[in-house]
């Protein structure tokens, strides 16, 4: 009988040991649990921040393709200016070279009185 006792109080010991373990067990994946919630929340803050950058991108791309059609045409017609400025500068060159020429043959040709 004291076999008996000594068996059935080892088997127990054992079953408690166990259920101490499973609570401990259940503790520890209730707090996996929330620490997979924490990281799906932290994910989902990531991404939401990742449609933010990604918006924020496209204006900024738009912005600057606006900018970028705006001062490409400034500089055309910049360009164009300087151009006309330089056509105007050599066409007084030659008109007056012509001038001096002009006057040079008019007083060659002028009529003694």
């Amino acid at each position: 009988m004291l076999n008996d006792s000594n068996a059935l109080r080892l088997v127990i010991d054992e079953v408690i040991e166990q259920n101490q373990s499973i609570h401990m067990l259940k503790a520890d994946v209730a707090g996996l649990k929330a620490d997979v919630a924490g990281l799906k929340e932290g994910q989902q803050r990531l991404e939401d921040g990742q449609t933010y950058i990604s918006v924020t991108m496209e204006a900024l791309h738009k912005d600057l393709r606006l900018i970028l059609d705006a001062v490409i045409p400034a500089k055309a017609r910049a360009a164009q200016l300087d151009q006309v400025v330089d056509t105007a500068e050599r066409q007084e060159a030659r008109l007056g070279a012509l001038e001096t020429a002009f006057k040079e043959h008019v007083s060659g040709h002028a009529a003694p009185r």
